[in-house]
């Protein structure tokens, strides 16, 4: 079986860092995540429950990928900060805030509910049936290898000098559709990038309004580009296997019961991205807040002033001015996926805009 969550987190950290390199994969033991012990003190009913999905998040890596996103998420946060100009203080402080927000367990724990919740002995014995075959079994090997950024360079490369032939890229859009890795991965990458520019807007000010119109303006180009990425990663990670074997695994992958299961395990990862993000946006904003001038009790929340209008008209044209130099755009700072990045965009822009 595809495991989607490997590769849609090599995807989101790509994006995190840069959207043209490929971030760390998941990289852990198949027995490193006690995903098939039973709850202590259940009847039997419900220890093979929570052994048959055990079995079922091992076999088809699902369980290391899940355990391994919040240490991916915090790995990407601090590469982000590392050249940034944060200090190690509010460095510190974000990374409690993500840390909270994303919890070890937090993904596996929503995967194995939604797993219970929908849980079917016979289709869920007959996937780890179909996952078990040798040529499962390998490409479940084979997502879950960690790929060099040298490796993957070579690899780019080679595609350069030796474009992939039209039955491959059909094979490996394909299987993209199959797995809903870039629709899924497009919804989280906006719904952080617009969550994290609002953590930091003025609650006087339209920024609010203007960064989701640019965030609606920009979608197409972000699906392009996770898209894009999504299917890079798909054909170096199975780079070295032939046609042949991955035309059928796909028709393993395209089984109905499959399809059924990946998808309210999609809908699982898709809730618990939200409610981390919910928190992230909520934390960063209390931090911005907590980092900012204090205004005395007696002073207005807003001021009800409002510049001459030959004063805004002299404004606007100092910023068309500066908005057509590269690099003064607002919209400059939605190319970052993650919070600090964004932050650190935003308030340089916001800094010189008046």
């Amino acid at each position: 079986m595809i495991n989607p969550q490997g590769k849609i987190m090599k995807a989101i950290l790509c994006v995190m860092v840069s959207i043209s390199i490929v971030a760390n994969v998941l990289a852990a033991e198949l027995n490193s995540v006690p995903v098939n012990q039973p709850v202590l003190g259940s009847t039997s009913s419900d220890r093979d429950q929570e052994i048959l999905i055990g079995k079922l998040l091992t076999v088809s890596g699902m369980g290391k990928s899940l355990q391994r996103f919040p240490e991916q998420i915090i790995s990407g946060f601090k590469q982000s900060t590392a050249s940034n100009g944060i200090t190690p203080e509010a460095q510190s402080e974000m990374l409690k805030i993500f840390t909270d927000a994303y919890p070890q367990d937090g993904f596996v724990n929503r995967v194995r509910d939604a797993m219970k919740k929908n849980y079917d002995e016979k289709r869920y014995a007959r996937l780890l049936k179909l996952l078990s075959t040798p040529l499962s079994k390998h490409m479940t090997e084979l997502e879950s290898v960690e790929p060099s950024p040298v490796d993957l360079q070579n690899y780019l490369s080679q595609v350069a000098a030796q474009r992939l032939s039209a039955d491959r890229i059909l094979l490996i859009q394909k299987m993209d559709s199959i797995t809903h890795d870039s629709e899924m991965l497009t919804k989280i990458t906006i719904s952080s990038i617009e969550s994290n520019a609002m953590a930091i807007v003025d609650d006087c000010s339209d920024d609010a309004a203007k960064i989701k119109k640019i965030v609606r303006e920009k979608q197409p180009e972000i699906e392009k580009a996770t898209r894009s990425t999504t299917q890079v990663i798909l054909a170096f990670t199975y780079r070295d296997v032939s046609d042949v074997d991955l035309s059928e695994y796909l028709k393993a992958n395209e089984d109905k019961d499959n399809a059924w299961m990946q998808g309210f395990v999609r809908a699982a990862i898709e809730e618990q991205f939200s409610l981390g993000i919910e928190k992230e946006t909520k934390g960063m904003r209390q931090f911005v807040q907590s980092h900012k001038p204090k205004k005395t009790m007696f002073a207005p929340k807003c001021s009800e002033q409002k510049p001459a209008k030959n004063e805004i008209t002299a404004k606007q044209s100092s910023h068309k001015a500066q908005y057509q130099k590269p690099g003064t755009d607002i919209r400059e700072c939605l190319r970052f996926e993650d919070s600090a990045r964004v932050i650190a965009c935003t308030e340089k822009f916001n800094a010189t805009k008046m």
